[in-house]
């Protein structure tokens, strides 16, 4: 059964609307929503921040809660799994606040198309301005546009 984006999304954003004051009064917010439909396997993944870290225990109250809320509002009327957990170490950098959050860091960003003749970057966060990330290369500072940029990820540190 193939299912529409706009159905996946609209349960996403839902969902989202659900979780939010449910992260905010366990101290979190709202990272993620992904809703995949897959008849009988179908798989509700939220994934949730803050900035002193995500631990087991924050996952598991917001499991409780947000599952409750879900049984009572009924927005999912087929079976399906519910998954909380952190963004990760690697979490995705998808928006302006994401990169200004972790200057200092190091990233990687793949680009849709060739940048001085590479689609992979490596190198610190220096800064977001003007729609583009600053990174601290060997060759110097680097400006990659937001709107070439096809996925952006945190590096995992020693």
């Amino acid at each position: 059964m193939k299912v529409s984006a706009t159905r996946t999304n609209t349960v996403a954003r839902k969902v989202r609307d659900l979780a939010a004051p449910i992260c905010h009064t366990n101290g979190c917010k709202v990272f993620d929503v992904e809703f995949i439909e897959a008849g009988d396997r179908s798989v509700l993944r939220v994934f949730i921040d803050r900035t002193d870290g995500v631990g087991i225990e924050d996952c598991r109250h917001v499991s409780r809660e947000l599952g409750v809320a879900l049984d009572v509002e009924d927005l999912i009327r087929t079976r399906y799994l519910l998954e909380v957990s952190s963004p990760g170490l690697d979490r995705p950098l998808r928006d302006e606040e994401d990169f200004r959050a972790h200057v200092g860091r190091r990233v990687r960003i793949r680009t849709t198309e060739a940048l001085e003749n590479r689609r992979n970057f490596v190198g610190k966060l220096l800064g977001y301005r003007e729609g583009a990330a600053v990174l601290e290369m060997p060759e110097g500072p680097m400006e990659i546009p937001y709107e070439k940029m096809e996925k952006a990820n945190l590096e995992i540190e020693d």
